[in-house]
Formats: C-alpha cells, structure tokens, sequence
C-alpha cells in the first residue's frame, strides 16, 4: 500500500502537506524543504520520493510512545532509504521543534508570524496525537501484512 503525502505549503521554518486515509484529510508537518547539500540537521524537510515504512521497538522515542499509546502499540513507524537522513519517524508533535525531520501528523495547523517577520506552521499536542492514534493503527496493519510506503509528493504552487 502506498499513503501519498502531498506537499501542500512551506515557509521559513516548516512545510504542511495533507494525507489522505480512508476518505479523511490529514496534515502532516515538517520542516522547511532544502536542497540535500544545504540540509541542516534536524531543520530539513526530507526528500521527495516513495520510503518503505518498517516498525522499530527501541530507543527514547518508541520508549515515549509505547508508554503514551499503551493500546494497540507495535512499534515506531520507521521510513528507511531516505538519503542524506536517518532515523526518520512518523509521530505525534506540535511545531518544527519537535520534527528533527520526522513527520508530524495533526488533525489541524496554523500559521504564526514571528517577531522577525519569518512564518511557521504549527499545530498543537491534542490534534497532533489525535491524528496519530487515528492513523497508527491503519499504516501498521498495512505495513504487518504487506510492503507499505510513504510517497512524498511535490505540490507546492
């Protein structure tokens, strides 16, 4: 199975896309889109491109969401052969600050204007986890019974 991530906005600081799942509309934030030789860890959207999900039971942020989403819990949501990136998750978070280049799933966003002028997306913690218990259970039956990807698509205006 395939979920398109579909790019939708960025700015300075972060970029929306929506996702689609079984008829409803989910955003997904990031940060800012680079070019690969300009990536700023933990500030770079990832590539486009199709990533192949896998689950992972270890480290600080699958000891954090197994303990926060006790029922139904497989594992982190891992997307492998993103270049140039490691450790790419899909989880609950609210603003850039959170992504270190991971996705964000939220039900809602808004943009905010810093004192320097410079905009973000953001959402806040209950939308976001909200989103994440709506969609984990679907993308991990998916990944357990067959290959299941991420595809990031370009459709920024």
């Amino acid at each position: 199975m395939i979920f398109k991530i579909r790019r939708i906005d960025a700015n300075e600081h972060s970029t929306v896309s929506e996702m689609e799942i079984n008829g409803k509309t989910y955003f997904i934030l990031e940060d800012t889109i680079r070019n690969i030789a300009d990536k700023i860890y933990g500030e770079t959207a990832i590539p486009y491109g199709k990533y192949k999900l896998s689950l992972v039971k270890y480290g600080s942020l699958h000891n954090w969401l197994s303990n926060k989403f006790k029922s139904g819990y497989k594992g982190v949501i891992m997307l492998n052969g993103v270049k140039g990136f490691t450790g790419v998750c899909y989880h609950p978070g609210a603003t850039v600050k959170n992504t270190l280049g991971c996705l964000l799933p939220t039900l809602k966003y808004t943009k905010i204007k810093h004192s320097d002028g410079t905009e973000e997306f953001r959402s806040d913690w209950e939308s976001s986890n909200s989103a994440y218990a709506e969609t984990y259970k679907i993308i991990v039956d998916s990944i357990l019974k067959e290959d299941t990807y991420f595809e990031v698509i370009n459709d920024i205006k």
